[in-house]
C-alpha cells in the first residue's frame, strides 16, 4: 500500500510538471492555455497526497528521503505562495518558472529512486520500501525535531520575504529592519526647486506623524496630502484605520501632519473615488466595511465577500493601475503645477508610490540629494 501511494506521488507529481511546463510554454509562445482545466485537476493529486507521503516519513525510514524531502518542500512551497518568485516576476512569468523547477525536481526524484535500487527501477519496488511500517525512537526524533525546526523555518520564511516584497514594492522606500520599519524621505533638487518624497503608512507610531517633516522648512513650502475625496458619496462605510491602529498601540494618520512648533500649507492633492473603476470602488468598500466590522464574524463575513470581487488576475491588475497608477498620474501633475508657485512641494504619501513618483520626478531633471530615515513601527 505505501509503495503504491510513494509511486503514484511520485508519478502525478512529475506529470503535474509536465502538463504544466507544456500549458505554460503555449501560453508563452502563442497566446493558447489549452491544458488549464486538466492542469488544475492534476496538480490537486500531488497535493493531497503530500500529506500522507509526510506522515509515513514521519513514521518511519522505509520512505527515502533523498527522493521524497524535495517534492514534499516544493507542494510546502507553492502553497505558501512560492515566493520570492511572485514578487521579481509577473503572474505568466513565475507560472513558468515554477514549472520549470517542479520539472527538475521531479526528474532528480526519478533519478534517485532508480540509482538507490539494483537492479535500477523507475519506480520502487518492494524491497525498496521494505521495513517496519513504524519505528518509535525515530518518530519520537523526527518529531521533536520538525517542533523546533517548522516554526523557526516559517519564522525566516515570512520575515526574509516581507523583507524582500517591501524593498522591492517600495524601492526602498519601506524597509524592514530589526528593531521596526524603517520609512526613508528623500530630497531631490533641480535648480532652485525642492521635492521632498516621504514614504507613510496609514498606522504607524505616534512619534512618526509629529516628526514627519522635521528639518524642512514651513517657508516657501506646499505638502501635497493623500486621500482619495468622496464627492458622489459612493463609500457604503465611513473608511477608518482607528480601529486597527488601537489593536496594535499604533496612531492613524492624522489629516494634519507637521513637526512640533511649525504650520505647513497643505492641500489635498488625490483623486476623487468617482474617477476610478466601479469595480476599484466595490473593493474599497469590501476593505471599509472589514475595518469597521464589530465583531470577528463580521469581519469574516465582509472579507469572503470582498475575495469575490478579486476572482481573476485581471481584476487585480485593473485595481493596482487605479490603485497606484491612476493617482500617481494624477499626483505628478499637482506636483508639476504647485512647482510653479511653490520653492518646494512635499509628499507624504503610502510607500507603494514611491517608485513610480521617484522615476517620473528623475525623469524631469531632479536630482536625489538627501536621505533621511525614520522609524514608522518599532518592535
Amino acid at each position: 500500500m505505501l509503495r503504491t501511494l510513494a509511486n503514484l506521488f511520485l508519478i502525478t507529481f512529475l506529470l503535474d510538471a509536465c502538463v504544466s511546463s507544456t500549458d505554460d510554454l503555449l501560453g508563452l509562445l502563442l497566446g493558447w492555455t489549452p491544458l488549464s482545466g486538466v492542469r488544475n485537476l492534476i496538480a490537486s493529486i500531488p497535493m493531497l497526497l503530500a500529506f500522507p507521503i509526510s506522515i509515513a516519513i514521519s513514521l518511519s525510514r522505509r520512505l527515502p528521503k533523498r527522493v521524497f524531502v524535495p517534492p514534499l518542500l516544493f507542494c510546502i512551497w507553492v502553497a505558501l505562495g512560492a515566493l520570492p518568485i511572485p514578487i521579481y516576476f509577473d503572474f505568466d512569468q513565475a507560472l513558468i518558472l515554477l514549472s520549470l523547477c517542479q520539472l527538475a525536481v521531479a526528474i532528480l526524484a526519478f533519478v534517485c529512486v532508480r540509482r538507490m535500487q539494483t537492479p535500477p527501477h523507475w519506480l520502487l519496488t518492494d524491497d525498496a520500501v521494505a521495513g517496519p511500517d513504524f519505528e518509535m525512537g525515530y518518530a519520537l526524533g523526527f518529531t521533536l525535531i520538525s517542533l523546533v525546526i517548522t516554526p523557526l523555518a516559517l519564522g525566516l520564511y515570512a520575515v526574509v520575504n516581507l523583507r524582500i516584497a517591501l524593498t522591492e514594492n517600495t524601492a526602498g522606500f519601506v524597509q524592514l529592519g530589526w528593531s521596526g520599519l524603517d520609512a526613508e524621505a528623500r530630497t531631490y533638487v533641480h535648480g532652485d526647486q525642492m521635492i521632498d518624497l516621504i514614504a507613510t503608512m496609514h498606522v504607524a507610531d505616534p512619534t512618526f506623524y509629529e516628526s514627519l517633516l522635521q528639518g524642512i522648512p514651513a517657508e516657501g513650502t506646499r505638502v501635497l496630502l493623500e486621500g482619495v475625496s468622496d464627492q458622489k458619496h459612493l463609500l457604503e462605510a465611513r473608511l477608518s484605520y482607528k480601529g486597527l491602529a488601537n489593536a496594535f498601540g499604533l496612531q492613524a494618520q492624522p489629516l494634519n501632519l507637521g513637526s512640533a512648533g511649525a504650520s505647513y500649507a497643505s492641500r489635498a492633492a488625490d483623486v476623487d473615488l468617482a474617477d476610478l473603476r466601479p469595480e476599484t470602488v466595490a473593493v474599497i468598500n469590501g476593505i471599509a466595511k472589514i475595518l469597521m466590522a464589530e465583531s470577528t464574524g463580521g469581519r469574516l463575513s465582509a472579507y469572503m465577500a470582498l475575495s469575490r470581487e478579486l476572482d481573476g488576475t485581471e481584476q487585480v491588475d485593473a485595481l493596482w493601475d487605479d490603485i497606484l497608477h491612476t493617482r500617481n498620474e494624477h499626483l505628478l501633475g499637482e506636483i508639476d503645477g504647485e512647482l510653479l508657485q511653490s520653492s518646494r512641494v512635499v509628499v507624504p504619501w503610502g510607500g507603494a508610490h514611491m517608485p513610480e513618483l521617484e522615476a517620473a520626478i528623475l525623469e524631469r531633471g531632479f536630482s536625489l540629494a538627501e536621505v533621511r530615515s525614520q522609524t514608522l513601527i518599532e518592535f
